[in-house]
């Protein structure tokens, strides 16, 4: 399955996914109206600051993460299904999105009752697979372990599938000589060698690490909704996105080699909550708005340097992976400051000049037909001239 992306959708989307849904509404519609015990009082540290921690908690899930992998996969199967246009794609994205985020909170909720309602039974109970597990049994006898093992089955195949499937694609294009199904299986094997250590391991292990790697997703996200304002001022990404992800790999490694150490980070708003990133994230994205700022650049500036350094470098071709392309790399870096001083000191290409189009879009647009469509017969005779023909 994760060697071919196209069945993804044909068999997570028609079988997995449905099947593992009606098993989940099976054990919580169990638990709902089979008498299941009243619900005890909110344990430590949920009843001094249900919100915070239940947001922290829920790094556990993943969810974040494996979107922003699955959007990949996703993509794909939209464009297989005939949908090339990229507006009608980033639409039908949202749209599963929204129709996922709406099927996972029910999901929660309920999982969320069915844990809220054992609690009194299973008052030290190491995770939530065991509280899962012992409410199916208790409704179901025997036939209540098997449902549970579907369960889980069902939802790790779907997710192990489709992050297997998205980062073995990424990494056999970074790296091109190890093919695809050598990264598959070598994703296969970890993640198998992995789970071997069981569940409660996994989950002190990860708890740091999600800590760390989950702030600058968030703030990934929040700013891609918003990319609009945000692309005006482009350094505002680098600034947010780096300064977050210091903080958070600060706190993860204390969180993880020695916790209750004190950090100086912890004087920082909501770090009591767990949730001093936001401080960061919100001064990093400040700097970076002033830097831009201070430099006069903003998104106008930044669509000029574009069109103004591919004027300049547009036409170089590759004629093979060799020490030359650095020098390409660092002409091309050249050409993009360049094109920013060029535009900043009132110099710059216009629509009509050669290939460049009036506005940037327009202009990479023809830079990508030259490269996709004009340079097939230069790349023929690149080819000849390096075999000597």
């Amino acid at each position: 399955l994760a060697l071919r992306p196209g069945l993804l959708s044909r068999v997570l989307g028609r079988f997995s996914a449905p099947a593992l849904i009606l098993l989940i509404v099976l054990v919580v519609g169990a638990s709902v109206l089979g008498g299941a015990p009243a619900p005890t009082a909110p344990q430590p540290p949920y009843d001094a600051s249900p919100l915070s921690n239940g947001f922290l908690t829920g790094y556990q899930t993943m969810d974040l993460l494996a979107a922003l992998c699955f959007g990949i996969v996703v993509a794909a199967n939209v464009r297989e299904l005939g949908v090339s246009d990229p507006k009608r794609v980033a639409g039908s994205i949202s749209g599963a999105g929204l129709i996922a985020g709406a099927l996972m909170m029910a999901i929660y909720c309920g999982l969320a009752f069915v844990g809220s309602a054992m609690g009194s039974t299973m008052p030290d109970a190491a995770n939530g697979a065991s509280i899962l597990a012992a409410s199916a049994s208790a409704h179901f006898g025997p036939a209540g372990t098997v449902i549970v093992a579907a369960i889980f089955l069902l939802a790790c195949l779907n997710v192990c599938t489709g992050l297997i499937s998205c980062c073995s694609e990424y990494f056999s294009e970074a790296f091109p000589r190890i093919p695809l199904p050598a990264w598959a299986a070598a994703f296969a094997a970890f993640s198998c060698a992995v789970s071997l250590v069981g569940l409660d391991a996994i989950l002190a292990f990860s708890a740091p690490l999600l800590g760390a790697l989950y702030p600058p997703a968030i703030v990934l996200v929040v700013m891609g909704l918003a990319h609009g304002r945000c692309d005006r001022l482009p350094r505002m990404w680098p600034c947010a996105v780096l300064a977050t992800a210091a903080f958070s790999v600060a706190v993860g490694l204390r969180d993880a080699f020695a916790p209750g150490a004190w950090l100086p980070l912890d004087a920082l708003p909501l770090a009591d909550a767990g949730l001093g990133w936001i401080a960061v994230a919100i001064a990093g994205a400040a700097a970076g708005a002033g830097i831009a700022y201070l430099d006069g650049g903003g998104y106008c500036e930044a669509c000029h340097a574009v069109v103004n350094a591919l004027s300049i470098v547009a036409g170089m071709v590759c004629d093979g992976a060799k020490p030359s392309c650095a020098g390409k790399i660092a002409f091309s870096v050249n050409a993009g400051i360049l094109g920013y001083v060029m535009y900043r000191d009132g110099q710059q290409f216009y629509g009509g000049d050669g290939i460049v189009k009036k506005g940037v879009e327009n202009t990479i647009d023809s830079i990508a037909r030259l490269g996709r469509d004009g340079m097939r017969a230069t790349n023929d005779e690149i080819i000849r001239i390096m075999l000597g023909a």
